[in-house]
């Protein structure tokens, strides 16, 4: 562990906490697991977060499992062979980042090695995945995990800006999607949490639908949604204060299920330009 999370935890102990979680920060669930298994509270194993938080091993621990994912490769340096061992397009993303940072989509082998040192920059491990580009809808999927047992919350429809960097502009929830569709994904899901061995926490998954109806696993972090997902649309759009349910986890505390009577359908838009306020 790095100094900042031993001083979290001597911070912790001083204060004598009776719980520790992250609201929407993958980064964040390193220091909060290791708080948590080291003055015995509610949380996720440190193999959980290794898994959870590097996208490398999340793949590894998908192929392992057979849960549905891209093929993908971690490079440190970029070689010409590179170049035919994928079909393009492909998708270049730092391992262990998030919020859509150092990605980049190719469609063909060219700038393959601009995009590798792209995402390494952003990488902590100085490291780049390289992975088949996933076709269909993207949508995400809030779970809740406790002692874990996984319940599904709300399933969102994602935005995006598209090729080449994917960062997120809205989302819409519930998303508009057959009874049949919804309750594949959830079985989909909820086995890929056992493989990542998410037992105690919140949980956001991100995921692709082709035209076939195939689910394909982006990404899946051991936290809420951030973009308003996890603090106010599963809220509206469920009844269900997924908030308080991450601190009742923490505190070893049962979930609550009950609903409020206002559920509705609820939106997000972020406002990038000129363009998107007309």
């Amino acid at each position: 562990m790095c100094i900042r999370d031993r001083q979290i935890l001597d911070k912790c102990k001083e204060i004598g906490i009776d719980g520790i979680c992250t609201i929407a920060s993958d980064l964040a669930t390193i220091a909060v697991n290791y708080v948590a298994s080291k003055m015995s509270l509610v949380g996720n194993s440190m193999e959980c977060v290794g898994l959870s938080t590097n996208k490398h091993m999340m793949r590894l621990a998908f192929e392992k499992n057979n849960d549905p994912s891209p093929k993908s490769m971690m490079v440190g340096e970029y070689s010409e062979e590179l170049n035919s061992i994928f079909d393009f397009p492909v998708i270049v993303k730092p391992t262990d980042r998030s919020g859509s940072r150092g990605i980049t989509k190719l469609q063909t082998c060219e700038g393959l090695e601009e995009a590798i040192e792209k995402a390494k920059k952003e990488s902590f491990e100085k490291k780049a995945l390289i992975e088949e580009f996933a076709e269909g809808q993207e949508y995400s999927v809030e779970f809740v995990s406790y002692k874990g047992q996984h319940y599904f919350l709300a399933l969102t429809q994602k935005y995006t800006t598209g090729s080449p960097h994917f960062i997120e502009r809205a989302h819409i929830e519930p998303a508009p999607i057959s009874q049949e569709t919804l309750e594949q994904i959830k079985k989909v899901v909820s086995h890929a949490l056992t493989s990542l061995k998410i037992e105690n926490s919140a949980s956001h998954s991100e995921l692709k639908i082709d035209k076939n109806g195939n689910i394909k696993i982006i990404e899946i972090g051991a936290r809420m949604g951030g973009d308003f997902i996890g603090s106010h649309l599963v809220y509206y759009s469920t009844g269900i204060d997924f908030v308080k349910n991450v601190i009742l986890i923490a505190l070893g505390k049962i979930p609550e299920w009950e609903s409020n009577e206002l559920k509705t359908p609820v939106a997000v838009r972020f406002i990038f330009d000129k363009e998107d306020i007309n």
